[in-house]
């Protein structure tokens, strides 16, 4: 989908309007992904997570030494870690390190689970076609009927807040509600461009850069976290912005972009503030008269999930065409599930492209689950999977009255819940996960490095029903990753020594579309281990010979599960 639309969008361009668009060329579009940085530690955020939604580490307490230091951590007693700390008597709780694995549960009762590990990520994109200077997408566009400028160049770091981030924002200084609940994402979007695509995105009235500078002046207070009482005109413009991209909690109002089905919630916005200095003359640092320099703090839940949908359906919107991938114009060729950390996304906004770096932490993407041998899911030799499948990423449906979700594509289905540990593990249940195809473009390539040493398979014969990751109730064989398929069959190439995958496109996964009638069963450019067994087993001489993959196929596709 993804891969024929960067392929044809500049044909079709040429060939409507009769020219080419400037700074536009398909051809030398780039797109580069490396993940790496498997199972690594996680923040105190992730401990706030923990108490108040039940993200636990498995086999420890915490998460960090923060959580214990801030008292947010508890023992799996339920007394604050910090006061098991030494002189106090122990038992001392255990803080999370590599390999690290998260248990996470994914509906309100508390009875459906994933077991996921956290990565890092780099995605590199140069020339992307479907964001530019009129219409950068991820950016307001407040006055569409001024031209755009000759350049936007722009830096959008975020996280999810916690103490040591908290102290750095009231250094700002500005106020704000606090730490929330893990999920608060704070971010600091700074833009420079020039004076007339100020006048497209921001609004600007002026004709010449003395007169920018008096129009910021009156139409941004300067003052952050200000109340929404004493916004000025352009904060409550963009607060708007925000609202109608990523919706509200009312029925009435679903974003281009809507998040309900995706995050669990609206975007909840706490703090915007903008404030912006325009050059004035060509002295002040060498820019040009009329650069203008904007700043924007921003804290809200779900502003990672927005981002996330924006950069697959790009200019196309999600709340029209959620239930149709083809129509999606974006640059990122799946939605994960994108609580972005520590995330940074900067680059340069052309005329008829963009070019980024974007990179960050992705913690749920990579999952732990499992697969049948001869009898279905029975807890009897059923076998542990480290698993990484595109996919979409609305995993409720109608929550709140916001009608529009991807999971409308598979009306009625149901699918295993295969997480070892899980309460309703084996279970048919609704269907909460949406595979896609992700299909890579001439220019597009993926770069995975895992692990090389050992990671926790948990095993879902032998983990208890409801295990307690804290109480370490999770059964794990630590043994090495090894390849048991990907889906295509042969998909990329995987270097079991150095235990990375690589895959260059142009690539064709074979996967449906995704358009109504076209939807994909399973996730097309996956990848799928199992443990690597001890060498000179008898197990070990049958996966040397390759029929270890084949022999797990036939069984599973009798059972009907992949």
């Amino acid at each position: 989908m993804r891969a024929r639309y960067m392929a044809t969008l500049l044909a079709s361009t040429t060939l409507l309007l009769g020219l080419a668009l400037p700074g536009v060329d398909s051809e030398a579009a780039t797109l580069d992904w490396v993940f790496y940085d498997f199972f690594m530690p996680l923040g105190e955020y992730f401990d706030r997570r923990s108490t108040r939604y039940g993200e636990t580490p498995i086999g420890a307490d915490c998460f960090s030494q923060d959580g214990i230091d801030n008292r947010i951590c508890r023992h799996n007693n339920g007394t604050y870690c910090i006061d098991l700390e030494p002189p106090n008597p122990g038992p001392p709780c255990t803080i999370a390190t590599y390999p690290v694995t998260i248990s996470s549960y994914t509906n309100e009762n508390n009875n459906r689970r994933t077991v996921s590990a956290p990565f890092k990520f780099t995605a590199t994109g140069n020339d992307i076609l479907g964001y530019n200077l009129t219409e950068p997408v991820f950016l307001p566009v407040l006055n569409s009927s001024e031209p755009a400028g000759t350049y936007l160049d722009f830096t959008w770091k975020a996280d999810f807040v916690d103490t040591a981030l908290l102290s750095d924002i009231n250094a700002i200084p500005c106020s704000n509600p606090g730490y929330g609940d893990g999920y608060y994402m704070w971010s600091e979007i700074t833009l420079e461009m020039d004076l007339q695509q100020s006048r497209r995105i921001f609004g600007v009235v002026a004709a010449n850069a003395a007169a920018a500078q008096t129009w910021w002046n009156s139409n941004a207070n300067s003052t952050c976290g200000q109340s929404a009482g004493t916004r000025k005109q352009v904060e409550k413009d963009v607060w708007e912005w925000f609202f109608d991209m990523g919706g509200k909690e009312s029925s009435t109002k679903i974003g281009k972009y809507d998040i309900m089905n995706a995050y669990g919630w609206m975007l909840d916005q706490v703090v915007l503030d903008i404030n912006a200095t325009v050059d004035i003359d060509t002295s002040h640092n060498g820019h040009p008269v009329g650069t203008t320099h904007v700043t924007i703090y921003h804290e809200a839940w779900g502003t990672s999930n927005l981002l996330d949908h924006m950069f697959y359906w790009g200019t196309t919107s999600y709340k029209d065409h959620h239930l149709d991938s083809t129509m999606a114009m974006g640059w990122q060729g799946m939605e994960p599930f994108a609580w972005y950390d520590d995330m940074t996304w900067s680059g340069t906004l052309n005329a008829g492209n963009i070019d980024f770096v974007l990179s960050g932490v992705m913690s749920y993407d990579f999952e732990n689950i499992s697969l049948p041998a001869d009898n279905g899911y029975d807890r009897v030799d059923d076998f542990s999977v480290w698993a990484l499948r595109p996919h979409l990423s609305d995993n409720m449906n109608d929550y709140y009255g916001h009608l529009e979700s991807e999971l409308d594509r598979y009306p009625g289905v149901t699918d295993f819940e295969t997480t070892p540990g899980s309460p309703l593990y084996g279970q048919t249940r609704s269907r909460v996960f949406i595979p896609t195809s992700w299909d890579l473009f001439d220019g597009e390539t993926l770069t995975f490095q895992f692990p090389t040493g050992n990671v926790p398979f948990y095993d879902p014969n032998l983990t208890p029903l409801g295990a307690d990751g804290q109480k370490g109730e999770f059964v794990a064989n630590n043994a090495q990753l090894s390849l048991y398929r990907t889906h295509p069959a042969n998909y990329g190439n995987w270097n079991q020594a150095a235990k990375t995958w690589t895959i260059t496109g142009p690539t064709t996964t074979g996967g449906s579309v995704g358009s109504p009638g076209n939807y994909p069963d399973e996730s097309w450019g996956a990848i799928y281990f199992v443990a690597l067994p001890e060498p000179g087993s008898t197990i070990a001489l049958v996966a040397g010979s390759g029929m270890l993959a084949m022999m797990h196929r036939r069984r599973s596709r009798r059972s009907g599960t992949i």
